[in-house]
């Protein structure tokens, strides 16, 4: 099975379809699909061991590092601040790689999100606001705009005759 898993591989990488794969080595299509399948999980756990490992040994690395900094802090004569700035360094480097700081990057991307939908949704507003001129009595207009931009940018508006709105 791991020599035709091989031999499915191959000839997938090569850019055969499932059909070429199972004509040419006499087996179903859905045996080439699921040998494909397979073996990808494979590599796909494989690579993630791998990458744990590599972890394992950054983060040892990153120790050893710390621990020499810290017995250069306790020297005389010792420049503090360079070495207080290299140690928030292999921290912050070790909270990213530890997915300590995931929050932080989360937060960041919706913000963007919430930019980017804001933008969407002033750029329909508009549209909708043009095409409503032609068909809607300006006084009715004025009023649309003024809701649309308290609730586009949070502004308290003061409708005409004194109210707030």
């Amino acid at each position: 099975m791991r020599e035709r898993r091989a031999r499915v591989m191959r000839l997938k990488r090569a850019g055969a379809s499932y059909h070429a794969i199972a004509a040419e080595l006499n087996i179903s299509v859905q045996t080439a699909y699921s040998d494909v399948q397979a073996t990808l999980v494979e590599l796909r756990e494989a690579a993630f061991e791998h990458a744990g490992d590599v972890r394992t040994l950054e983060l040892e690395r990153l120790d050893g590092w710390q621990v020499k900094l810290e017995d250069a802090l306790s020297k005389p004569g010792a420049d503090v601040a360079r070495l207080v700035g290299s140690l928030v360094r292999i921290s912050e480097r070790r909270a990213r790689m530890l997915g300590l700081d995931a929050d932080d990057e989360i937060r960041r991307q919706q913000a963007l999100r919430q930019l980017v939908d804001m933008g969407e949704a002033r750029r329909i507003v508009g549209e909708l606001l043009t095409a409503l001129r032609a068909e809607v009595p300006e006084v009715v207009l004025r009023r649309v705009q003024e809701r649309v931009r308290t609730s586009l940018y949070g502004q308290r508006v003061i409708e005409s005759g004194g109210q707030n709105g």
